[in-house]
């Protein structure tokens, strides 16, 4: 992440909170606040999240591989 995103977040959604203050908007401007936390969060985590994406989608085209054929049945029942 850039190292300014995180504060250029935080500026803008304190100013959409702001903003539903002002409209007695209090659920909304909560909800904005509530996207400066989850940034922090995320920015914390040393996690690639685009390696466990790709991850993700090649376990999933694994799974579909093995439960594609007919014989479904027969081939899980060693495995139960």
């Amino acid at each position: 992440m850039k190292d300014d995103l995180e504060d250029k977040i935080t500026r803008e959604c304190t100013a959409l909170a702001e903003s539903y203050m002002t409209e007695r908007k209090e659920k909304d401007a909560a909800e904005a606040l509530k996207n400066i936390e989850i940034v922090k969060s995320e920015t914390e985590s040393k996690e690639n999240l685009f390696h466990r994406l790709i991850r993700t989608k090649e376990l999933w085209e694994e799974m579909m591989d093995f439960t594609s054929p007919g014989d479904i049945r027969k081939r899980l029942a060693p495995l139960l």
